[in-house]
């Protein structure tokens, strides 16, 4: 229960570059006490070292994500997906999660962004790019999701309209055909997550 004299001889391992399976978990334990005391020097060598000696491990591209999303730094996590998703576009991951983060901060945070509709454009082309890598339904349910609140938004804001006046009219009629084009747009999405769920032999509730 030591864990000063652990760590100092994890730390003559590391140095030494072992680099076997049975070591991985060294330079976890390792990264999990630096990120813990706020060693960012160390932390900062230690997971360039991870990287160099694990490439194919997710576990340091995951503990970075969490370190930045800890921080609360919304544009830096969104830019660390975006950087993640050109560097693995096979991964299903990266796009979704980065989905669900754009997801909540539209529809379920009371800090909404500043420009809505082109977070929800951004989100409706990354869920298109997760949606075929998606070997679940996750991504098209989240789709679905995302489009009829965004036909519930406009619908919301063309009820908010009660002027008389031509100008007043056609944006109100505007927006309930934008209402319609949205509803369209996700039914498929809709009728997709069904067939899913109806293709299932048991269900959890």
């Amino acid at each position: 229960k030591d864990e000063v004299a652990a760590i100092s001889f994890y730390k003559k391992l590391t140095d030494a570059n072992l680099a076997g399976q049975q070591y991985l978990n060294i330079y976890q334990y390792l990264a999990e006490y630096y990120s813990k005391n706020k060693d960012e020097a160390n932390l900062t060598a230690l997971l360039e070292k991870g990287k160099t000696l694990y490439p194919a491990d997710d576990y340091w591209t995951e503990f970075e994500l969490d370190r930045i999303s800890k921080s609360g730094d919304k544009t830096a996590l969104i830019a660390k997906y975006e950087e993640l998703m050109k560097k693995y576009p096979e991964k299903y991951t990266y796009p979704y999660n980065l989905s669900v983060e754009m997801y909540n901060d539209l529809y379920t945070g009371d800090d909404r962004p500043a420009n809505p509709g082109a977070v929800k454009n951004k989100l409706t082309e990354t869920l298109k790019f997760a949606i075929p890598l998606d070997k679940g339904i996750d991504a098209k349910m989240l789709m679905t999701r995302h489009l009829y609140n965004a036909a519930y938004d406009l619908q919301d804001s063309s009820k908010k309209i009660k002027g008389t006046k031509p100008a007043d009219i056609k944006l109100r009629n505007d927006l309930k055909a934008m209402v319609v084009k949205k509803i369209d747009e996700c039914i498929p999405y809709a009728e997709g997550v069904i067939a899913y769920y109806a293709a299932q032999p048991t269900l959890k509730p």
